[in-house]
């Protein structure tokens, strides 16, 4: 979802599905590390991205 806002030019509004991604994916991950590990760090970037231009 938030790249999808990212994409369409709304980037003020994808921080927060930014945010619940990383913590879907972290459970995820926590349950079955070799499935969703690359998604969380995926998630983590584009979080971190979208937090280091404010």
């Amino acid at each position: 979802m938030a790249s999808l806002l990212v994409a369409a030019a709304r980037r003020g509004e994808a921080p927060a599905p930014a945010e619940q991604a990383v913590a879907l994916y972290q459970e995820l991950a926590a349950a079955d590390p070799g499935r969703y590990t690359a998604e969380l760090a995926a998630a983590v970037k584009l979080r971190d991205s979208l937090a280091a231009r404010g």
